[in-house]
């Protein structure tokens, strides 16, 4: 599973191994969402740097995948 914590205004889009979309939307600040579905994830995070986000409790480092403000990346199992 997938939890992010939204400090700020954010757009997510997370699509699952299957390529189906499982969340894509604006989330408002203070905000959070729990994803689930089958891995690997693709993921994208506008305003990345106000995200908190975790896979099966476990936190992910957002800082190393930020272009500018957006976080493009693939989350493997």
């Amino acid at each position: 599973m997938l939890h992010l914590d939204f400090g700020d205004e954010s757009w997510t889009e997370i699509k699952d191994a299957s390529g189906r979309m499982l969340m894509r939307q604006l989330n408002p600040a203070g905000s959070s969402a729990d994803v689930h579905g089958q891995p690997p994830f693709d993921v994208v995070i506008g305003n990345a740097t106000q995200v908190q986000m975790t896979y099966n409790g476990r936190p992910i480092d957002l800082k190393p995948f930020i272009d500018v403000t957006v976080a493009r990346f693939t989350l493997e199992e």
